[in-house]
């Protein structure tokens, strides 16, 4: 039973939560509330103070029995380093991490050069369409990057020499500036004022190539601007936003830098008019738009035109109404497939397709004429009753069936068995249909 939760509380845990938990946790909040994160916020040291003090507890399996047992005076009167008096605004986030956990969290140390290897990637967007990604391109693109000059080699100066380490910061371009806050005193690592944090004296003598063609107060010296055109090979089927790296080809920074960047295109697919691309390999026709009168005519088949400018001849499947006169229409709004004819699958040495889908519309006329109703008297096998002259007989009113007192098993059995045997007799009675009624002869 713990007695005391307030250290738990200060590391958002839970009195049951593991090793590795208390770690993470005082981790994300000692990197959050460093002093050198907050420009000397009284608040943020204070809560760092605090946090740090619940690690030092918690993760020591003894003091934390202690603590769990009999409280925080119980925990604090162990031996060991407390945290009122470990020297923590003496080092900055990255050195507390190491001297915690022995990793680095990315960054470079305070007062010291970066640990990047090479300057950030530069970012391209390119825009293609749905046909040139189905098909596939070549593309050339011009970047404009930033590269070493080469007549000063990267140095800035005339004299093709490294600038001198400033004298005021030690070459650190950082200065510890120290500050109370309550009983502890708090090292801030600021910029250095002499040299504005590059860590070099002051350039006198610039090189004359790379110092004349800058243009931006955000040039480094000893570089110099120039466009970079690639050729980028976009193979069939490339995917939306898909990524092509050039190593080496971005921007080439002075020393501490040690290689180039990269440049990283990505594809961008510009919206179609009539196809949508609905997965990675699949495609949607949406404008597949045919006349009632075409589904029933022989032969029927839908032309379109394919991203490759292609026309196929899409023709209903087995069974429907052209091939074999079995009347199984074309559904309007609903979803046909045709394999093998979607995206090409990129890569695949079979040149193997998904598929493609089409929503079919139907348009009905408003009014039939003699053709067409002829047409539909053939897919239908069903003559209209002549109506010259009106049916005797009464008239009854033909309603929707909500379904709400639906009929018994049985009277269902002796429906059915009573219609299949009148159409063994191949009865008279004929149903016919005006306006909204429906008569019985």
């Amino acid at each position: 039973m713990v007695v005391d939760t307030s250290l738990y509380d200060e590391l958002g845990i839970l009195p049951s939560a593991a090793t590795d938990e208390i770690r993470a946790a005082y981790r994300r909040l000692a990197l959050k509330y460093h002093p050198d994160k907050n420009g000397g916020d009284a608040r943020a040291a204070e809560k760092f103070k605090k946090v740090a003090e619940a690690y030092e507890i918690l993760s020591d399996p003894t003091k934390r029995r202690h603590y769990d047992q009999l409280g925080k005076a119980s925990a604090a009167g162990q031996n060991g380093p407390s945290a009122a008096n470990f020297p923590f605004g003496s080092v900055d986030a990255e050195e507390l991490f190491r001297r915690f956990f022995g990793v680095s969290t990315g960054g470079g140390s305070a007062g010291g050069p970066p640990s990047a290897r090479k300057p950030p990637d530069i970012a391209i967007q390119l825009q293609l369409s749905l046909e040139e990604l189905y098909c596939g391109t070549r593309k050339r693109v011009a970047v404009r990057r930033v590269r070493r000059c080469p007549h000063c080699k990267g140095h800035g100066t005339s004299d093709q020499r490294p600038l001198a380490s400033c004298q005021l910061c030690g070459g650190r371009g950082q200065r510890v500036h120290g500050m109370r806050v309550g009983g502890l005193v708090l090292q801030q690592m600021q910029v250095c004022s002499s040299c504005n944090g590059t860590g070099k004296t002051a350039l006198k003598h610039p090189c004359k190539h790379c110092f004349m063609s800058q243009h931006s107060d955000n040039r480094v010296a000893g570089t110099v601007e120039c466009v970079k055109e690639l050729l980028l090979e976009v193979d069939p089927g490339t995917e939306n936003e898909a990524r092509f790296r050039f190593h080496g080809e971005g921007d080439e920074m002075p020393p501490p830098y040690q290689e180039a960047g990269d440049i990283i295109i990505t594809t961008k697919a510009l919206p179609h008019p009539h196809y949508r691309r609905i997965s990675k390999n699949d495609l949607l026709l949406l404008n597949c738009v045919v006349p009632l009168e075409s589904v029933f005519q022989k032969d029927f088949f839908i032309p379109i035109e394919h991203l490759d400018g292609r026309i196929l001849k899409i023709f209903p499947a087995e069974g429907t109404c052209a091939k074999k006169n079995i009347l199984e229409p074309l559904f309007p709004h609903r979803l046909y497939s045709v394999v093998n004819k979607g995206m090409p699958i990129r890569g695949d040495p079979q040149g193997r397709q998904g598929k493609l889908f089409v929503r079919i519309h139907i348009v009905y006329p408003r009014a039939l004429n003699v053709s067409q109703l002829t047409l539909l008297e053939e897919a239908f096998r069903y003559r209209l009753p002549d109506m010259t002259e009106p049916p005797q007989g009464k008239s009854v009113c033909l309603n929707y069936y909500s379904g709400n007192s639906a009929p018994s098993q049985k009277a269902s059995s002796k429906w059915e068995k009573e219609e299949q045997q009148g159409t063994k007799r191949n009865s008279n009675s004929r149903l016919s249909t005006s306006s909204s009624t429906c008569q019985l002869q």
